[in-house]
């Protein structure tokens, strides 16, 4: 199955998503009632992102009422069967990890907002800038009825790492759980799957084959049997992390690792404790592997890293700019990975200067970087000798040179934004 070609039913399975705010997901009801819920398992918050191709706006559809959210001309929010109605049409744009939704109305400034207690906010009380306009945007990884695919398909959706203290939790084929800093580890593969009710979850061990387990006496294994209760955990969101609770009867348990890479005894663990939370990853697939490739947009201070096919490297603020789109593969060995440009089918590359252009060449040391994880983003480090240099984009979109970069800037920090 290829991204760039697959059916409209397939990419359905990638562009589903929740909208989170304030703790609540945005939810359609099929009576047209826009609103926001706390419940992960209600089927009225699954949300359907399509493009309108010629301005790359969007429309936001419930995929259960089958209705968009619409605003109508006094600024409320409610469920529109037309898509050609002009209110379901908004402009999205990302703000840190988050995203707002701007209506097209007109010379209107109205957002998509939730409140604190749930409602909808009226468009002519919001603003860009307003925690309430602010959505988390969560992938539909967890979900155990249609969306749950079949063995073939997996590898698009519910393949993950789970990043937590800066290592990502492995299973081991002797049953061992713990934290690995290595990226490429294949034991660091976990495949969510359905824990049979509500937002339960299993943690299967995409090469081990083995669940994440608690015994009884609160330390983590790694069991062959599904049916171990053990093995079935609640998942629950804070900001962008998630937590994984057992259900081993009145158990309060939570899955961790702890700073030295060890996992936490379930009896010493606590909900909002940092090692408890874990950040989903995507598996970024191998470039050999053509079916599965990673093509994600790398986003920075308002634009996309670019490769244009005679070599610039730049960013964009055009989303539907084909050379934006960006393919993550492995290098050779650790955690380093090549950024290839789909469009012109370049590699990101510092030359011995430190700028950044367009090379053909795999080969050449400058297209090796080591990714590392900050929060939610990612940064890219030069592979070449003892040099120090990033990735980074300026505010005006040009590239940063390499001798003028270091890890902690914001301009060094992308956010990989899949492409649908």
């Amino acid at each position: 199955m290829n991204l760039q070609t697959m059916s409209h039913n397939d990419r359905l399975i990638l562009n589903r998503i929740r909208l989170w705010c304030n703790g609540y997901n945005l939810t359609i009801r099929s009576n047209g009632e826009v609103l926001g819920t706390d419940d992960d398992s209600d089927p009225d918050n699954m949300i359907e992102i399509s493009f309108r191709e010629e301005d790359n706006l969007i429309r936001l559809l419930g995929t259960n009422s089958q209705l968009y959210v619409c605003f109508d001309d006094k600024g409320q929010l409610y469920g529109e069967k037309d898509a050609k109605n002009p209110g379901t049409l908004f402009m999205e744009t990302v703000n840190a990890s988050y995203s707002t939704f701007q209506t097209t109305l007109g010379a209107k400034s109205w957002f998509i907002g939730i409140r604190k207690n749930g409602k909808p906010k009226p468009g002519k009380r919001t603003g860009e800038a307003q925690k309430d306009t602010r959505f988390l945007l969560r992938k539909l990884m967890t979900d155990h009825h249609e969306l749950r695919m079949s063995h073939d398909d997996r590898p698009l959706a519910n393949r993950v790492r789970l990043c937590c203290n800066g290592y990502n939790l492995a299973i081991r084929s002797n049953g061992e759980i713990l934290g690995s800093d290595d990226v490429s580890d294949p034991d660091s593969i976990i495949e969510i799957t359905s824990g049979g009710d509500d937002n339960l979850v299993r943690l299967l061990g995409n090469n081990s084959r083995m669940y994440v387990c608690f015994d009884d006496s609160g330390q983590l294994y790694g069991e062959k049997d599904p049916n171990n209760p053990g093995t079935i955990f609640k998942e629950a969101f804070i900001d962008s992390y998630s937590t994984f609770q057992s259900t081993l009867g009145s158990k309060s348990w939570f899955l961790g690792i702890q700073r030295n890479g060890k996992p936490k005894p379930g009896k010493k663990s606590g909900k909002t404790e940092k090692d408890k939370r874990f950040l989903l990853r995507k598996v970024v697939i191998s470039h050999n592997d053509p079916e599965f490739s990673n093509h994600v947009r790398l986003w920075c201070k308002g634009y996309n890293l670019t490769i244009r096919s005679n070599g610039e490297v730049l960013g964009t603020d055009d989303d539907s700019d084909p050379d934006s789109k960006i393919e993550i593969s492995y290098a050779e060995e650790f955690n380093r990975v090549r950024l290839l440009g789909t469009n012109s089918q370049l590699y990101v590359c510092f030359d011995d200067n430190g700028q950044l252009y367009g090379e053909k060449d795999p080969q050449n040391p400058g297209t090796i970087f080591i990714e590392a994880y900050i929060s939610s983003y990612s940064t890219f480090q030069s592979t070449l000798g003892s040099k120090s240099w990033f990735i980074g984009l300026r505010r005006n979109g040009k590239p940063k040179p390499g001798k003028k970069t270091f890890k902690t800037q914001k301009g060094t920090q992308f956010l990989l934004r899949n492409v649908l």
